[in-house]
Parts: structure tokens; C-alpha cells; sequence
């Protein structure tokens, strides 16, 4: 991060947060516990599309490209001010970040107020935070709608995470759910462990 500009050295006596390692699956995540500067942090409020809204315009698609910008804080550039306010420590000194990093109470709401500024008038794009699915009701049109979505990102000096894109589906899975030509259901990967859940013997059943 700090090769790519995204952190720099920070000042003694700032802001500092601590920061970790999350160890996942595919490795590990570094981590910052912005959970005392979230607690004295002025709310900005976003709405967020509603869930269900958004499957019932889906539900209309029968072609869906699907990817989310996983490092799309990443684009969005902090204000000087308010760089020392993101600082965090690991054992080799303090850093700040130049852009805007995950874990701070108002990231997603902000991040989704600016897709919404630039996707939002495309009746064929859904967006949910990071989450940015396209839909047409055929292949040609499809076509053109992911053409205008990539313009649109990239006149905003957004881009996309290649490895999260779906292109071209005639079924997505997205928000828990399944949607494709047969209608919506839920994602069986993410109710299996409600059904695979053991009948409880006693009242104390673990």
C-alpha cells in the first residue's frame, strides 16, 4: 500500500489506531480498529436501496454482469485535513491513509452516495454499496449496457476488480439469492446451515 501511494508515513503524537492481520481462507487481511474514531464520528447518511427492490428490477433481466469494487475506497482520495484522522500504528511506526480505507463508520454510505451519483440514472444498473449489477432482457442490448456502465466507471476514475466479474450470465447469484429466466430464490449455500440444522432434543439442545 505504501508503494502504491494508498498509505504514507504518518507523525508521532496523531491519531493512531491499531491495525492487525485477519488471517482467511485465501490469506490474510490487514485490518484497522477504527472503532474509537467511528465513536465520535459525525454520522453521514446515505439510504441504501431497498433489497427487495432491487430483486424485483432484476427479476426482469434474462442477461446479468455482476462485479463489485472491492478496492473502490481505494479511488476515492482523502482530504488533507483529515488524512492524521485515519493514522494507524504497527510495530515499524505510524501511517496515515491518502484514501479512504474499509472500517470507518461512514465509508460505505459515502462510497455508495458516489455510485449512486454516477450509475443512478441507468435504469439498467442496480447498485448496493460495492455491489454494481447490470441486466438487459437480451443478449445485444447486454452488450451495449456493460459498455456504458465501463465508460461511465472509467470517466470517474473508477475501475472494476477484474477478478470479481461476471459477465454475460443468464443466471447471478447476488444479495443471498439465485435470479435467472425460471424467477428468484434463495442462495441454498447461504440457508444450509438453517437445514442442516439438527432437531433440538432438550430445551438446552446445542
Amino acid at each position: 500500500m505504501l508503494k502504491a501511494g494508498i498509505i504514507s508515513p504518518g507523525k508521532t503524537g496523531t491519531w493512531a489506531s491499531p491495525a492487525f492481520l485477519l488471517k482467511q481462507k485465501s490469506g490474510y487481511r490487514f485490518i484497522v480498529d477504527y472503532r474509537k474514531v467511528n465513536s465520535i464520528t459525525k454520522p453521514f447518511f446515505h439510504p441504501l436501496p431497498r433489497v427487495d427492490d432491487i430483486l424485483d428490477k432484476l427479476s426482469k433481466g434474462k442477461f446479468f454482469s455482476h462485479f463489485f469494487s472491492r478496492k473502490g475506497y481505494f479511488q476515492i482520495s482523502v482530504l488533507d485535513n483529515s488524512k492524521h484522522k485515519t493514522g494507524f500504528t504497527v510495530p515499524f511506526g505510524i501511517y496515515e491513509f491518502n484514501r479512504v480505507p474499509y472500517g470507518l463508520t461512514n465509508a460505505p454510505a459515502f462510497f455508495s452516495a458516489i455510485m449512486q451519483s454516477i450509475l443512478g440514472g441507468l435504469e439498467f444498473v442496480q447498485v448496493y454499496i460495492d455491489d454494481i449489477i447490470i441486466f438487459s432482457e437480451n443478449e445485444s442490448e447486454h452488450l451495449e449496457h456493460i459498455q456504458i456502465v465501463l465508460d461511465k466507471l472509467t470517466a470517474n476514475n473508477f475501475l472494476k476488480n477484474a477478478d470479481k466479474c461476471v459477465w454475460m450470465q443468464k443466471s447471478i447469484k447476488i444479495l443471498g439469492h439465485i435470479i435467472d429466466e425460471t424467477g428468484i430464490r434463495m442462495d441454498p449455500e447461504k440457508i444450509a446451515v438453517i437445514k442442516n440444522m439438527k432437531t433440538p432434543k432438550t430445551v438446552w439442545h446445542k
